[in-house]
Parts: C-alpha cells; structure tokens; sequence
C-alpha cells in the first residue's frame, strides 16, 4: 500500500477531502468518518469479507500500486539510513561512522550496490505508527528490524553474513526484496 493511501485520512490543505487513486481503484474521504471504494474495469478490491460476532465487518482488500510509480532503490536506501541512525543512538556517532559500515553508507549516498540483501514480510497489517522493532548488533553483522505503518523490513548493515532465507521466515510470510532492486546504484 503506498503512501497515499494513509493520507486519505487526513485533511487537506484548505479543508479539502483527500483522494488516493490507484491502478485498479480509487479512495476518498467524502466525510470526516466515511470513505468510498471505487473499483476501476472489473477489478475486485475487496477481497474477503467476515462478519463478526459483535456485529462489525472485517474485510481484506487489494489495491494496487500506480506502475513505475516507486523506486524501490530509494526505500532500500531510507531503510539502511534509518538504521545506520539506530546504530549511532544506540552506540554512538563514532561507532555509527566506522569503516565495518562504509558499505552501507555508500549504498545510502547511491554509490553501490546494498551490501547485503533486504527481507519483508507480504503479509501486512496496518498499524498507525513507525518503529524499530529489533536491532542486533552481533559479532559478525548488524541487523535491524523496522515496521513501517505494519509493514515489517529486515536487513543487515554489514555485508557479512549474508541475510539468507530459512523456512521460519519463509512461513511468517518474508521473502527478499525485489530482485536487484538493492543491487543497482544510482
């Protein structure tokens, strides 16, 4: 889900309504408490839908991302700042600009290639808030663990060892990153 669609629920400038279009939909906020869901063609957005005991719907729902719309690069980059930045609350700015994170900071400036391979999890959900959820700084790598609005990153700064794919995390719903999305720089 991008951006956009968390700014659907705050108001404008000019107390205007917001308005989040997507590839296969659009969301407003046509009130303060109420938003529309408009499917574009004939594609289903609303994927399930429960009825609970207490009387309320629960509903799980697709939107789908405008295309080329993103750099993954970028986020890739971002996240590897924000945990280079936990690095340096947690131990300092002397340890935080030591060569064991030179790799990192030259993927952050562009420079390189990701010195080691980012994990998230497919499975999300939503939550109001941003934070670091874990971070390890071990022997051998510094790994860090973000959620942002519920959608969970892992990485490690270092480019040892190298982040690699087990069936636990593989079951939590993880996988790596697109493709090369790290890999390139700019």
């Amino acid at each position: 889900m991008r951006y956009c669609a968390f700014s659907t629920f705050h108001t404008q400038k000019k107390g205007k309504l917001p308005k989040a279009d997507f590839e296969n939909a659009t969301v407003e906020r046509t009130h303060p408490r109420h938003l529309k869901w408009t499917a574009k063609g004939d594609s289903k957005i609303i994927t399930e839908e429960t009825q609970r005991e207490d009387g309320q719907v629960a509903f799980k729902f697709n939107l789908e991302g405008k295309k080329n719309r993103h750099d993954p690069c970028t986020l890739g980059r971002a996240l590897y700042k924000i945990t280079l930045g936990m690095a340096a609350l947690d131990k300092g700015q002397e340890y935080a600009c030591s060569n064991r994170f030179d790799a990192a900071r030259q993927f952050i400036l562009g420079r390189r290639a990701a010195p080691n391979r980012l994990l998230y999890c497919k499975n999300i959900k939503p939550e109001p808030q941003v934070q670091i959820t874990a971070y390890l700084d071990l022997a051998e790598g510094t790994i860090g663990a973000l959620s942002i609005f519920g959608m969970l990153f892992a990485l490690n700064l270092e480019e040892n060892p190298p982040m690699t794919m087990n069936p636990l995390l593989s079951q939590a719903g993880f996988d790596f990153f697109p493709q090369n999305a790290t890999d390139e720089a700019a």
